[in-house]
């Protein structure tokens, strides 16, 4: 999945070193929805590229962004799912995922421990050409504590997704204030993360969303 500098996730700490809301050059990386655009793989006509999402079903999303790492664990620090709707998000992903009949769902061999449902391809299912070898393609996470510090409960912010996504899809999810790139995202490997839903339009839109990542990793087989 690439290599990140591991930091602890401390939300006062980062005030203290840079300044709220804690805008660094590459947060504005991670939030350039062209940051990969001089990229051939994420150019119309690419396997990479393919969308995937119904534009109309991600409307502009409402108020600021959360505060988020730019670094590994890439976590979202506020804006998190209320309780009820967090739980109520994992459950309509697990049951959709397990409906597809090649997805296992279980313990993430990529993120922080907390981290679950994260949902498998399973390993007879062709990759689109291109992308890296990589079949856990989605995952939700715990909720962040804030002053909790970085310990083994300490979560990547209670309904935040990390996908795999088309280029035209992860464009659209930033450009509408959905998202932001992963920091170890690069064009083999569209990643990002989607901002935890907070009411019932924001959980239309990340099961939207993860449908879509669906579709990507698995559009090599239709």
């Amino acid at each position: 999945m690439g290599e990140c500098e591991p930091v602890v996730m401390d939300k006062r700490g980062l005030v203290e070193k840079v300044g709220w809301p804690w805008m660094t050059d590459r947060k504005r990386q991670l939030r350039d929805p062209a940051h990969f655009a001089a990229s051939p793989m994420a150019r119309p006509g690419s396997p990479l590229a393919t969308p995937f999402l119904d534009l109309t079903q991600l409307p502009p999303r409402a108020g600021p962004r959360p505060v988020t790492h730019d670094k590994c664990p890439h976590g979202m620090l506020e804006h998190q799912s209320p309780p009820e709707m967090l739980e109520r998000f994992k459950r309509a992903a697990t049951e959709a995922m397990r409906a597809k009949g090649d997805v296992a769902v279980g313990a993430t061999t990529v993120s922080i421990q907390t981290t679950y449902p994260c949902f498998h391809l399973h390993p007879s299912v062709p990759l689109p050409p291109g992308l890296i070898e990589f079949r856990e393609f989605a995952h939700i996470h715990a909720p962040f504590v804030d002053g909790e510090g970085w310990t083994r409960e300490q979560g990547g912010g209670g309904g935040s997704t990390h996908l795999c996504v088309s280029h035209a899809d992860a464009s659209a999810i930033i450009e509408r204030g959905w998202g932001e790139w992963h920091p170890v995202a690069q064009p083999s490997m569209p990643h990002v993360m989607v901002y935890a839903p907070r009411d019932e339009g924001e959980l239309r839109v990340a099961l939207a969303a993860l449908e879509a990542s669906y579709a990507f990793v698995t559009s090599a087989k239709r």
